[in-house]
Protein backbone atom coordinates (compact mmCIF):
# COMPACT_ATOMS: atom_id res chain seq x y z
CA UNK A 1 0.00 0.00 0.00
CA UNK A 2 1.55 3.19 -1.15
CA UNK A 3 1.90 6.20 1.93
CA UNK A 4 -0.46 8.37 -0.65
CA UNK A 5 -3.40 6.18 -0.46
CA UNK A 6 -3.37 5.41 3.61
CA UNK A 7 -2.95 9.58 3.71
CA UNK A 8 -6.03 10.01 1.74
CA UNK A 9 -8.27 7.34 3.96
CA UNK A 10 -7.55 9.59 6.76
CA UNK A 11 -7.42 13.01 5.08
CA UNK A 12 -4.36 14.23 5.66
CA UNK A 13 -0.71 14.70 4.13
CA UNK A 14 1.36 11.45 3.44
CA UNK A 15 4.05 13.45 5.50
CA UNK A 16 1.84 13.03 8.78
CA UNK A 17 2.20 9.11 8.18
CA UNK A 18 4.83 7.05 9.47
CA UNK A 19 5.27 3.65 8.28
CA UNK A 20 5.96 0.43 10.68
CA UNK A 21 6.54 -3.39 10.74
CA UNK A 22 5.77 -5.00 14.20
CA UNK A 23 5.41 -7.81 16.27
CA UNK A 24 2.05 -8.73 18.55
CA UNK A 25 3.07 -9.87 21.69
CA UNK A 26 -0.97 -10.16 23.01
CA UNK A 27 -1.41 -12.90 20.00
CA UNK A 28 1.67 -14.31 19.07
CA UNK A 29 3.15 -15.00 16.37
CA UNK A 30 1.38 -12.01 14.32
CA UNK A 31 2.70 -9.47 12.99
CA UNK A 32 1.17 -6.49 11.74
CA UNK A 33 2.21 -3.55 8.92
CA UNK A 34 0.73 -0.21 8.31
CA UNK A 35 1.14 3.57 8.66
CA UNK A 36 1.04 5.70 11.95
CA UNK A 37 -0.79 9.23 11.99
CA UNK A 38 1.01 11.93 13.75
CA UNK A 39 -2.13 14.43 13.16
CA UNK A 40 -2.86 16.08 16.37
CA UNK A 41 -6.41 15.90 16.56
CA UNK A 42 -8.94 13.11 16.47
CA UNK A 43 -6.54 10.99 14.08
CA UNK A 44 -4.18 11.34 17.06
CA UNK A 45 -2.28 7.83 16.95
CA UNK A 46 -4.71 6.69 14.06
CA UNK A 47 -3.72 3.23 12.36
CA UNK A 48 -3.34 2.01 8.15
CA UNK A 49 -3.32 -1.55 8.84
CA UNK A 50 -2.51 -3.21 5.10
CA UNK A 51 -0.79 -6.27 6.01
CA UNK A 52 -1.66 -9.22 8.63
CA UNK A 53 0.87 -12.21 9.14
CA UNK A 54 2.74 -11.01 5.35
CA UNK A 55 -0.49 -11.03 4.11
CA UNK A 56 -2.27 -8.32 2.56
CA UNK A 57 -6.07 -7.26 3.76
CA UNK A 58 -8.13 -4.64 2.79
CA UNK A 59 -6.84 -1.04 4.41
CA UNK A 60 -8.54 -0.93 8.11
CA UNK A 61 -8.29 2.32 9.43
CA UNK A 62 -7.82 1.80 13.84
CA UNK A 63 -9.29 5.46 15.23
CA UNK A 64 -7.25 5.82 18.32
CA UNK A 65 -6.62 8.37 21.52
CA UNK A 66 -8.12 11.72 20.30
CA UNK A 67 -5.52 14.85 20.97
CA UNK A 68 -7.55 16.93 24.00
CA UNK A 69 -7.72 20.24 23.61
CA UNK A 70 -8.35 23.29 25.87
CA UNK A 71 -11.33 25.43 25.84
CA UNK A 72 -9.54 28.63 26.08
CA UNK A 73 -6.88 31.02 24.64
CA UNK A 74 -4.62 32.71 26.62
CA UNK A 75 -2.96 35.95 25.81
CA UNK A 76 -0.84 38.40 27.88
CA UNK A 77 -2.18 36.34 31.01
CA UNK A 78 -5.77 36.68 29.96
CA UNK A 79 -8.09 33.78 29.19
CA UNK A 80 -10.53 33.92 26.38
CA UNK A 81 -12.83 30.79 25.84
CA UNK A 82 -13.58 29.60 22.98
CA UNK A 83 -16.59 26.84 24.13
CA UNK A 84 -18.93 25.76 20.83
CA UNK A 85 -21.58 27.58 20.10
CA UNK A 86 -24.32 25.11 21.26
CA UNK A 87 -23.99 22.02 23.34
CA UNK A 88 -26.47 19.60 24.48
CA UNK A 89 -25.03 18.05 27.44
CA UNK A 90 -22.01 18.79 29.75
CA UNK A 91 -20.57 15.52 31.80
CA UNK A 92 -17.35 15.74 33.62
CA UNK A 93 -14.90 13.51 35.00
CA UNK A 94 -11.62 12.64 36.69
CA UNK A 95 -8.48 13.37 34.72
CA UNK A 96 -5.77 10.90 35.62
CA UNK A 97 -2.20 11.14 35.18
CA UNK A 98 -1.06 8.17 33.53
CA UNK A 99 -0.22 6.05 30.32
CA UNK A 100 -3.23 6.25 27.85
CA UNK A 101 -3.86 2.37 26.71
CA UNK A 102 -6.33 1.52 24.11
CA UNK A 103 -7.76 -1.84 23.11
CA UNK A 104 -8.52 -2.33 19.72
CA UNK A 105 -9.46 -5.06 17.24
CA UNK A 106 -8.00 -6.33 13.63
CA UNK A 107 -8.52 -8.67 11.13
CA UNK A 108 -6.44 -11.06 9.19
CA UNK A 109 -7.25 -12.40 5.40
CA UNK A 110 -9.38 -15.00 6.76
CA UNK A 111 -11.35 -12.57 8.94
CA UNK A 112 -10.14 -13.68 12.60
CA UNK A 113 -10.10 -11.00 14.68
CA UNK A 114 -7.60 -10.30 17.57
CA UNK A 115 -7.60 -7.75 20.34
CA UNK A 116 -4.05 -6.22 20.92
CA UNK A 117 -3.31 -2.74 22.77
CA UNK A 118 -1.70 0.38 21.80
CA UNK A 119 -0.76 3.58 23.18
CA UNK A 120 -0.65 6.74 21.81
CA UNK A 121 1.72 7.16 19.43
CA UNK A 122 3.22 3.76 18.95
CA UNK A 123 0.61 0.64 17.17
CA UNK A 124 1.60 -1.71 20.09
CA UNK A 125 2.29 -0.94 23.76
CA UNK A 126 5.92 -1.76 24.35
CA UNK A 127 8.91 -1.79 26.51
CA UNK A 128 11.55 0.94 26.30
CA UNK A 129 15.03 1.09 27.82
CA UNK A 130 13.47 3.45 30.14
CA UNK A 131 10.01 2.89 30.80
CA UNK A 132 7.95 -0.92 31.22
CA UNK A 133 4.73 0.07 30.36
CA UNK A 134 3.86 -3.15 28.37
CA UNK A 135 5.18 -5.35 31.35
CA UNK A 136 3.00 -3.51 33.86
CA UNK A 137 -0.22 -3.74 31.38
CA UNK A 138 0.18 -7.18 31.44
CA UNK A 139 0.69 -7.76 34.74
CA UNK A 140 -3.02 -5.88 35.21
CA UNK A 141 -4.32 -7.47 32.26
CA UNK A 142 -3.80 -10.92 34.03
CA UNK A 143 -5.16 -9.87 37.32
CA UNK A 144 -8.26 -7.82 36.33
CA UNK A 145 -11.00 -9.66 34.92
CA UNK A 146 -13.16 -6.56 34.81
CA UNK A 147 -10.32 -5.04 32.20
CA UNK A 148 -9.70 -8.36 29.99
CA UNK A 149 -13.94 -8.25 29.86
CA UNK A 150 -13.46 -4.32 28.88
CA UNK A 151 -11.04 -4.88 26.28
CA UNK A 152 -12.85 -7.42 24.53
CA UNK A 153 -15.89 -4.67 23.41
CA UNK A 154 -13.12 -4.30 21.19
CA UNK A 155 -14.09 -6.95 18.94
CA UNK A 156 -17.18 -5.31 18.63
CA UNK A 157 -15.87 -2.28 16.60
CA UNK A 158 -15.41 -0.15 20.26
CA UNK A 159 -11.94 0.68 20.89
CA UNK A 160 -11.68 1.04 24.82
CA UNK A 161 -9.20 3.75 26.39
CA UNK A 162 -7.77 3.07 29.48
CA UNK A 163 -5.43 5.70 31.82
CA UNK A 164 -3.08 3.13 33.25
CA UNK A 165 -1.34 4.87 36.54
CA UNK A 166 0.75 4.60 39.86
CA UNK A 167 3.57 5.02 41.67
CA UNK A 168 5.19 2.02 39.40
CA UNK A 169 4.78 4.36 36.35
CA UNK A 170 5.78 7.97 38.18
CA UNK A 171 4.95 11.00 36.09
CA UNK A 172 3.68 14.00 37.44
CA UNK A 173 0.95 13.39 40.26
CA UNK A 174 1.71 11.09 43.21
CA UNK A 175 -0.63 8.33 43.38
CA UNK A 176 -0.53 6.05 46.77
CA UNK A 177 -1.47 3.04 44.35
CA UNK A 178 1.40 0.91 42.56
CA UNK A 179 -0.38 0.46 39.81
CA UNK A 180 -4.22 0.60 38.23
CA UNK A 181 -6.22 1.04 35.35
CA UNK A 182 -9.50 2.65 34.69
CA UNK A 183 -11.78 2.93 31.63
CA UNK A 184 -11.82 6.38 30.71
CA UNK A 185 -13.72 6.40 27.44
CA UNK A 186 -14.57 4.28 23.84
CA UNK A 187 -13.72 5.47 20.04
CA UNK A 188 -16.62 3.83 17.66
CA UNK A 189 -14.87 2.68 14.90
CA UNK A 190 -17.16 3.08 12.47
CA UNK A 191 -17.47 7.21 12.84
CA UNK A 192 -14.23 7.77 15.04
CA UNK A 193 -16.52 8.80 17.30
CA UNK A 194 -16.34 9.23 21.27
CA UNK A 195 -18.07 7.33 23.87
CA UNK A 196 -18.45 8.75 27.07
CA UNK A 197 -17.59 6.29 30.62
CA UNK A 198 -21.64 6.31 31.16
CA UNK A 199 -22.48 4.70 27.79
CA UNK A 200 -20.15 2.32 28.30
CA UNK A 201 -21.23 0.71 30.91
CA UNK A 202 -24.36 0.40 28.93
CA UNK A 203 -22.38 -1.92 25.84
CA UNK A 204 -21.42 -4.21 28.24
CA UNK A 205 -17.93 -2.97 30.31
CA UNK A 206 -17.98 -3.69 33.67
CA UNK A 207 -18.99 -0.64 35.84
CA UNK A 208 -16.22 -1.31 38.16
CA UNK A 209 -13.75 -0.75 35.70
CA UNK A 210 -14.92 2.44 34.41
CA UNK A 211 -13.93 6.12 35.44
CA UNK A 212 -17.35 7.25 37.45
CA UNK A 213 -18.81 10.66 36.65
CA UNK A 214 -17.60 13.73 38.93
CA UNK A 215 -20.59 16.38 37.92
CA UNK A 216 -22.67 17.31 34.92
CA UNK A 217 -24.11 20.87 34.18
CA UNK A 218 -28.04 21.69 34.07
CA UNK A 219 -27.78 24.99 32.83
CA UNK A 220 -26.08 24.94 29.35
CA UNK A 221 -25.29 28.75 29.04
CA UNK A 222 -21.48 29.51 28.72
CA UNK A 223 -21.51 31.56 31.61
CA UNK A 224 -22.31 28.69 33.52
CA UNK A 225 -19.88 26.31 32.24
CA UNK A 226 -17.29 28.97 32.74
CA UNK A 227 -18.22 29.29 36.24
CA UNK A 228 -18.72 25.48 36.49
CA UNK A 229 -14.80 25.12 34.74
CA UNK A 230 -13.11 27.98 36.76
CA UNK A 231 -14.70 26.43 40.18
CA UNK A 232 -13.41 22.87 39.22
CA UNK A 233 -10.27 24.42 38.95
CA UNK A 234 -9.79 25.85 42.34
CA UNK A 235 -11.09 22.91 43.62
CA UNK A 236 -8.24 20.74 42.32
CA UNK A 237 -5.83 23.30 43.37
CA UNK A 238 -7.19 23.42 47.08
CA UNK A 239 -6.02 19.99 47.48
CA UNK A 240 -2.83 19.67 45.44
CA UNK A 241 0.85 19.27 47.57
CA UNK A 242 3.89 20.12 45.85
CA UNK A 243 6.48 16.92 46.80
CA UNK A 244 9.42 17.10 45.58
CA UNK A 245 9.03 17.02 41.48
CA UNK A 246 5.59 16.04 42.01
CA UNK A 247 2.41 16.62 43.06
CA UNK A 248 0.17 14.91 45.43
CA UNK A 249 -3.61 15.27 44.64
CA UNK A 250 -5.29 15.38 41.09
CA UNK A 251 -4.25 16.65 37.94
CA UNK A 252 -7.68 17.78 36.98
CA UNK A 253 -11.36 16.91 34.89
CA UNK A 254 -12.19 15.87 31.18
CA UNK A 255 -14.95 18.11 30.39
CA UNK A 256 -17.11 16.39 27.49
CA UNK A 257 -19.68 18.52 25.56
CA UNK A 258 -22.24 16.83 23.34
CA UNK A 259 -22.16 18.47 20.56
CA UNK A 260 -24.12 18.65 17.02
CA UNK A 261 -21.28 15.38 15.88
CA UNK A 262 -20.75 13.82 18.65
CA UNK A 263 -18.98 14.33 21.99
CA UNK A 264 -15.64 16.44 22.65
CA UNK A 265 -13.43 16.43 25.34
CA UNK A 266 -11.83 19.56 27.09
CA UNK A 267 -9.26 19.91 29.33
CA UNK A 268 -9.90 21.33 32.36
CA UNK A 269 -5.94 20.83 34.52
CA UNK A 270 -5.60 22.30 38.16
CA UNK A 271 -3.52 25.64 37.67
CA UNK A 272 -0.65 24.20 39.44
CA UNK A 273 -0.82 21.62 36.69
CA UNK A 274 -1.64 23.27 33.63
CA UNK A 275 1.54 23.63 31.40
CA UNK A 276 -0.15 26.81 29.44
CA UNK A 277 0.08 29.04 32.08
CA UNK A 278 3.31 28.41 32.87
CA UNK A 279 5.67 30.15 30.84
CA UNK A 280 8.56 31.93 31.66
CA UNK A 281 9.29 35.31 29.82
CA UNK A 282 9.18 33.99 26.61
CA UNK A 283 10.56 30.60 27.54
CA UNK A 284 9.69 26.95 28.93
CA UNK A 285 9.64 26.02 32.33
CA UNK A 286 11.28 22.85 33.61
CA UNK A 287 7.39 22.39 35.06
CA UNK A 288 6.01 21.97 31.82
CA UNK A 289 9.10 20.26 29.94
CA UNK A 290 9.39 17.68 32.36
CA UNK A 291 5.89 15.69 32.00
CA UNK A 292 5.97 16.08 28.11
CA UNK A 293 9.02 14.37 28.34
CA UNK A 294 8.37 11.99 30.68
CA UNK A 295 5.11 11.23 28.62
CA UNK A 296 7.52 10.84 25.54
CA UNK A 297 8.20 7.52 26.75
CA UNK A 298 5.69 5.73 26.12
CA UNK A 299 6.70 6.26 22.42
CA UNK A 300 10.60 5.90 22.39
CA UNK A 301 11.97 2.27 22.51
CA UNK A 302 16.19 4.11 22.57
CA UNK A 303 16.96 6.70 24.72
CA UNK A 304 14.79 10.06 25.44
CA UNK A 305 16.16 12.39 22.38
CA UNK A 306 15.38 16.55 22.49
CA UNK A 307 14.42 16.09 19.09
CA UNK A 308 11.31 13.96 20.14
CA UNK A 309 10.54 15.84 23.09
CA UNK A 310 10.31 18.97 20.81
CA UNK A 311 7.79 16.95 18.51
CA UNK A 312 5.51 16.98 21.44
CA UNK A 313 5.97 20.45 22.56
CA UNK A 314 5.12 21.90 19.28
CA UNK A 315 1.72 20.20 19.74
CA UNK A 316 0.86 23.37 22.41
CA UNK A 317 3.89 25.72 22.02
CA UNK A 318 5.32 28.11 19.11
CA UNK A 319 8.28 27.07 17.63
CA UNK A 320 9.98 30.53 18.68
CA UNK A 321 9.51 29.67 22.93
CA UNK A 322 10.36 25.96 22.01
CA UNK A 323 14.04 26.96 20.70
CA UNK A 324 14.42 29.61 23.00
CA UNK A 325 14.06 26.75 25.92
CA UNK A 326 16.28 24.19 24.03
CA UNK A 327 18.83 24.39 26.99
CA UNK A 328 16.51 23.66 29.24
CA UNK A 329 15.29 20.88 27.06
CA UNK A 330 18.88 19.16 26.92
CA UNK A 331 19.18 19.66 30.16
CA UNK A 332 15.81 18.16 31.23
CA UNK A 333 16.15 15.00 28.66
CA UNK A 334 19.52 14.18 30.34
CA UNK A 335 18.35 14.86 33.59
CA UNK A 336 15.35 11.95 32.61
CA UNK A 337 17.98 9.73 30.59
CA UNK A 338 20.39 9.60 33.54
CA UNK A 339 17.50 8.77 36.03
CA UNK A 340 15.78 5.62 34.01
CA UNK A 341 19.33 4.30 33.72
CA UNK A 342 19.80 4.42 37.18
CA UNK A 343 16.79 2.97 38.00
CA UNK A 344 17.05 0.09 35.41
CA UNK A 345 20.74 -0.84 36.88
CA UNK A 346 19.15 -0.57 40.50
CA UNK A 347 16.42 -2.70 38.94
CA UNK A 348 18.98 -5.49 37.80
CA UNK A 349 21.20 -5.82 41.16
CA UNK A 350 17.95 -5.74 43.46
CA UNK A 351 17.21 -9.02 41.29
CA UNK A 352 20.45 -10.75 40.91
CA UNK A 353 20.96 -10.39 44.15
CA UNK A 354 18.09 -12.57 45.38
CA UNK A 355 17.40 -10.51 48.95
CA UNK A 356 13.53 -9.38 49.72
CA UNK A 357 12.26 -6.80 51.67
CA UNK A 358 10.37 -9.10 53.76
CA UNK A 359 12.81 -11.39 54.70
CA UNK A 360 16.10 -9.36 54.75
CA UNK A 361 15.07 -5.97 55.58
CA UNK A 362 16.33 -2.25 54.50
CA UNK A 363 19.49 -2.21 56.15
CA UNK A 364 20.44 -5.59 53.87
CA UNK A 365 19.48 -4.47 50.54
CA UNK A 366 20.81 -1.09 51.41
CA UNK A 367 24.21 -2.53 52.30
CA UNK A 368 24.19 -4.53 49.45
CA UNK A 369 23.54 -1.30 46.91
CA UNK A 370 25.72 0.59 48.37
CA UNK A 371 28.72 -1.48 47.67
CA UNK A 372 27.85 -0.99 43.51
CA UNK A 373 26.43 2.18 43.55
CA UNK A 374 28.03 5.83 43.39
CA UNK A 375 27.96 7.88 46.37
CA UNK A 376 25.34 10.37 44.47
CA UNK A 377 22.94 8.04 43.83
CA UNK A 378 22.89 5.83 46.76
CA UNK A 379 20.30 8.41 48.72
CA UNK A 380 17.80 7.86 45.71
CA UNK A 381 18.12 3.75 45.89
CA UNK A 382 16.02 2.91 47.96
CA UNK A 383 13.03 6.01 46.72
CA UNK A 384 14.12 3.85 43.13
CA UNK A 385 13.06 0.53 44.75
CA UNK A 386 9.53 1.86 45.77
CA UNK A 387 8.78 3.16 42.97
CA UNK A 388 9.65 -0.37 41.04
CA UNK A 389 7.65 -1.81 43.27
CA UNK A 390 10.07 -3.58 44.78
CA UNK A 391 9.55 -2.24 48.51
CA UNK A 392 6.48 -0.87 50.11
CA UNK A 393 5.89 2.40 49.62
Amino acid sequence: MEKQEAASLLGVGSEELDLFFIEDPFNPPNTIKGFLCQRSDHRYGALVLFEINGEEISPSVIYGTPKQKYPFKVKRGQKTYHWPRTFKSVRIYEKFDGTNVLAYSYADSKGQKYVTFKTRLTPIIRDGSQACHRTLWEGLLKEDKNLQKASKTALEGLAVAFEMYGYQNPLLISYEVPITARVIFGIDQKSAGLVIPEDLVKKGVPKEAVVEISGFLEDLSHQSLITFFEDSQKGTDSVNKKIKDQIKGTEGYVFYLQEEDGWHQYKCKAPSVEPIHRLNSGRLSEAVIYPTAINALESVSGQLSVEYVKTLLKEEFDSKIIEASLGLVQTVVDQINKTYSLKKKIDSLFRSSGLSFEKDGKGKIMKHLSAQLEKEDIKRAFAILQDLGHIPS
